[in-house]
C-alpha cells in the first residue's frame, strides 16, 4: 500500500541520514479494491531522537522537561494509515431453470425434471438448499426431479466475507400426463369415430377443424377397459367463458356411466375446478372445489387410483 499510494519517495524511517520504510501495510486482492487510500503518518521519524522515550544519556531534569504528552516520537518508526471504503453489499445470485416444457404448464412447470443453474459474481460462493433443507455450498446445475412445487433457496458470501440473504423460487415439476394421447380428432369433420361410445350422436359432439365441438353433450368414453388406475386429460382448445362445466370422466361403468363415476369439471363462471363422484346407492357425492383459472390450450386432467 505504501508503495502504490506514496511512491518511490515514501519513507517512515530515518537512520544514519538515510530514508526509507519498513513499515508495510497489506492486503489481499479482494481487500485492495477497497482500500481509497495509504499514507505514513510522520508523528516519528521527523522528530529529534532526543524528544523520544529512549531514557539513555539523559539526567532526571532532561527526561522531564523534554516529556510532552503528545503521539509525537512514541517511536523511531511511522505508523501506517490505511482509509477504506468497505463493500458492504452482498453478492447477487442469477437461477436459470431449464428442461422440457410442458403443454398447458405455465413457464415455470417443466416435464419430469428441471436443472436449475446458478451464478454470481467472481470470487463469491453460492449456497442453496432445496425444498427447505440445509444450504449446500454450490459447485455446479443439479436437478430437480420430485413431482410439485420445490423450493429452491440461495444466497452468496462474496470476497469481503458479505453474506446475502437467501432467495427463493419455485420449481414446478409435473409427470402429467403420462399416457399417449389417444385421439387427435386430426381427420375429417363430422362424427367421432366408431372407438367412441355413449354420447356420440353429431348433436352431441362432432368433429369441427380437427378438434371436438360439444353441443348436447353427455357421457363419452373410449371403447376400452382400463384397470383400477386410470388417467385420462384434454386440450381445451376453446373456453366457454359462460360455461360452468368442461368435464372428464373416469371410473365409468355402467350404460352412459349410470353405475359410477368420477366426474372432474372446469367451471369457467366460478374459476374453480369441481370434482364429483357417482356412488352406487348414493348418488353423486361433491368434493371441495379448487380455484383455478385456466384459458385456451389449457390441458385438464385428472388420475384415480384403486
Amino acid at each position: 500500500m505504501i508503495r502504490l499510494y506514496g511512491g518511490e519517495d515514501a519513507y517512515s524511517f530515518a537512520f544514519d541520514g538515510q530514508w526509507g520504510y519498513l513499515d508495510h501495510a497489506l492486503s489481499s486482492s479482494s481487500m485492495t479494491s477497497q482500500v481509497v487510500g495509504s499514507a505514513e503518518y510522520h508523528i516519528n521519524s521527523d522528530e529529534p531522537s532526543v524528544l523520544d522515550y529512549n531514557t539513555n544519556f539523559k539526567n532526571a531534569n532532561q527526561i522531564d522537561i523534554l516529556f510532552n504528552a503528545d503521539e509525537f516520537r512514541t517511536s523511531d518508526h511511522d505508523p501506517v494509515l490505511v482509509g477504506m471504503a468497505l463493500d458492504a453489499s452482498a453478492a447477487e445470485v442469477t437461477a436459470e431453470v431449464s428442461g422440457t416444457s410442458k403443454a398447458g404448464c405455465p413457464d415455470d412447470c417443466f416435464d419430469g425434471s428441471a436443472t436449475v443453474t446458478l451464478s454470481s459474481e467472481a470470487g463469491a460462493t453460492i449456497f442453496y438448499s432445496i425444498n427447505e433443507g440445509g444450504f449446500v455450498e454450490y459447485s455446479s446445475p443439479f436437478v430437480i426431479n420430485t413431482v410439485g412445487a420445490n423450493t429452491v433457496s440461495f444466497y452468496a458470501v462474496d470476497g469481503a466475507g458479505n453474506v446475502g440473504e437467501p432467495t427463493t423460487i419455485t420449481v414446478k415439476v409435473v409427470d402429467f400426463p403420462s399416457t399417449s394421447l389417444l385421439d387427435a380428432f386430426n381427420r375429417a369433420n363430422g362424427r367421432l369415430g366408431s372407438n367412441w361410445l355413449f354420447s356420440t350422436q353429431p348433436d352431441q359432439y362432432r368433429i369441427v377443424n380437427n378438434a371436438v365441438t360439444s353441443d348436447k353433450g353427455g357421457p363419452l368414453a373410449w371403447r376400452t377397459i382400463y384397470g383400477a388406475n386410470q388417467e385420462a386429460y384434454f386440450t381445451l382448445s376453446g373456453i366457454n367463458p359462460n360455461g360452468t362445466f368442461h368435464a372428464l370422466m373416469l371410473k365409468a361403468r355402467g350404460a352412459n356411466a349410470s353405475q359410477s363415476a368420477i366426474l372432474v369439471s372446469y367451471d369457467a363462471v366460478g374459476q374453480q375446478i369441481l370434482v364429483e363422484a357417482l356412488v352406487p346407492g348414493t348418488g353423486f357425492v361433491v368434493f371441495p372445489s379448487i380455484p383455478a383459472s385456466l384459458e385456451n390450450g389449457s390441458v385438464l386432467g385428472a388420475r384415480a387410483f384403486g
